[in-house]
């Protein structure tokens, strides 16, 4: 296997549990804010399996990844949200959307935060920047405020859109998504923002 393959191969490897964490946290805050929907379908784990989507945690990111294209994009099988559940929908909606972009990047200062203790020569600090540098990147991917991203639900709720414009924007959201992310000004934006926070959280937890 060549070298580039290898790389691909580890980047997608390090999606998983990056993936994994981040719709968790999903689970996780809703059912501290009162919703067990996702609790009661297997989704608050950290086992692999329960949050893996055939097409967006396979078979996308590894279309991206191997045939080429704009960085690692995919995604997790949705977790199920009852908001009748939470006691200000609104706001609850809002903080379970955002706990999944933060968890991507208190687990990239978890891991930069350990190689405190590693060699400079050690080959694991390098797969550390990378996992971190992709931890970061799909954070702020998913806070671009486009259905069905965690970043939409701010937008929709602290903006009280109207119902027809959510309607129309979650039938064409990801139609519009791919075309964004196929636009220099917008990959210019996503990678200066990732290397910005990764340097942040470099000086945050190394140095």
């Amino acid at each position: 296997m060549t070298g580039e393959f290898l790389q691909k191969l580890t980047y997608f490897l390090m999606f998983i549990p990056i993936l994994t964490f981040h719709e968790a946290a999903h689970a996780w805050v809703a059912h501290r804010l009162g919703d067990d929907t996702a609790r009661s379908q297997g989704r608050l784990t950290l086992n692999p399996l329960s949050h893996i989507d055939p097409i967006g945690t396979l078979l996308i990111p590894g279309l991206s990844l191997f045939l080429g294209g704009f960085g690692l994009i995919g995604w997790g099988k949705p977790v199920p949200i009852d908001s009748t559940q939470f006691r200000n929908w609104r706001r609850d909606e809002i903080l379970v959307a955002l706990a999944g972009p933060l968890s991507n990047l208190i687990l990239a200062a978890f891991v930069l935060f350990a190689c405190r203790w590693l060699p400079p020569e050690d080959g694991l600090r390098g797969l550390a920047l990378n996992f971190t540098f992709l931890a970061v990147f799909l954070a702020v991917f998913n806070m671009l405020p486009i259905p069905p991203l965690d970043g939409w639900y701010p937008l929709k709720h602290l903006f009280r859109l109207p119902e027809d414009l959510i309607y129309r924007l979650g039938m064409w959201g990801f139609l519009l998504l791919l075309v964004l992310i196929n636009l220099p000004p917008v990959q210019f934006a996503l990678i200066a923002a990732t290397k910005f926070i990764t340097n942040l959280l470099l000086v945050v937890t190394v140095y």
